[in-house]
């Protein structure tokens, strides 16, 4: 079915307009951006002969068009590629039916407890902060991973807090092929432990984006210990609403899933894997000692699972 034929299907004038409109944006920046091209390739070819006439300014425009052309597509793609993400997961989960056998369809919510949140039922569920980045360098992928986190403890908004029984799931998606993380440069296979770890330090070790002499959020899993039996929100003391829940003495704290458009090189077992997704889960384990006096609480992040490319 092609597009006009898809476009005709949809009954709400305000919606059609909107898709109309984006389908020709997208024609005119592809025209747009090759009408600057040309024109820049035409006037350097000038340029180097100089029996023939060029116009250094069509040329400064041309540069100047195409730099403005990038730096809008880079801008635009990445809101796009955000909410077209939010709504794919959502659109998984559209009329698939609750657990337990209730025969309920899954609620699906947005911007409530995450950018995307899915009721399972019997108060269990899942929230999630999805990110998509066309950005080249390492930073930018694990400043999303820092904010994902952060947003998942509600530290950031009353609204985006989770329930107690949500797993919390960060999604970030890396849309650049150049983009070297978990590496610093692009000079061949990454490790699954690299980017194990990784994700455990940005998880785990995060600063709250508010001054630390406020007293709101939290550094580390392990200001949550003492709350580990009770539930409780060690910043709301009163209320059962942890970040985690715990299960046998583990608490599920953050699933974290990396997803790479262009498939990621990563050694696995000693062979180089072509990988499309890892996914870790950060938790708070007891480890029970000789007595039960002994036991400890700790901190560890490990891989669920690998995706081929």
């Amino acid at each position: 079915m092609s597009i006009e034929e898809k476009l005709e299907l949809i009954e709400e004038s305000p919606v059609k307009e909107k898709f109309r409109f984006l389908v020709k944006a997208v024609a005119d920046l592809l025209d747009w951006y090759n009408d600057a091209d040309l024109e820049e390739g035409a006037q350097l070819v000038l340029g180097l002969k100089s029996s023939f006439p060029w116009d250094s300014v069509r040329l400064a425009n041309a540069e100047k068009l195409k730099s403005r052309l990038k730096s809008v597509l880079t801008s635009a793609a990445g809101q796009v590629s955000g909410y077209h993400k939010e709504l794919a997961l959502a659109t998984r989960q559209l009329a698939k039916s609750e657990f337990h056998g209730s025969g309920k369809t899954r609620q699906i919510h947005f911007g409530n407890r995450g950018d995307v949140a899915v009721d399972y039922g019997l108060g269990f569920g899942k929230a999630i902060q999805s990110k998509s980045s066309f950005a080249a360098d390492k930073a930018s992928i694990d400043e999303m991973i820092r904010v994902a986190a952060n947003q998942l403890t509600g530290e950031r908004s009353e609204r985006e807090t989770p329930l107690p029984k949500d797993r919390r799931v960060v999604d970030v998606t890396i849309k650049n092929s150049s983009n070297p993380w978990p590496e610093t440069a692009l000079l061949g296979p990454t490790t699954l432990e690299k980017v194990r770890s990784r994700i455990d330090h940005l998880v785990r070790d995060y600063k709250s984006h508010e001054a630390r002499s406020r007293g709101k959020g939290y550094v580390g899993f392990f200001s949550l210990d003492n709350e580990l039996e009770t539930l409780v929100d060690p910043r709301i003391s009163k209320l059962p609403r942890s970040r985690i829940s715990s299960h046998n003495r583990v608490g599920i704290d953050f699933v974290v899933k990396i997803r790479w458009d262009t498939p990621r090189a990563i050694r696995i077992n000693d062979a180089t894997k072509s990988v499309r997704q890892v996914t870790t889960r950060t938790q708070v384990r007891y480890l029970p000692g000789k007595t039960w006096w002994d036991g400890y609480l700790r901190t560890m992040t490990d891989v669920l699972l690998w995706k081929p490319g």
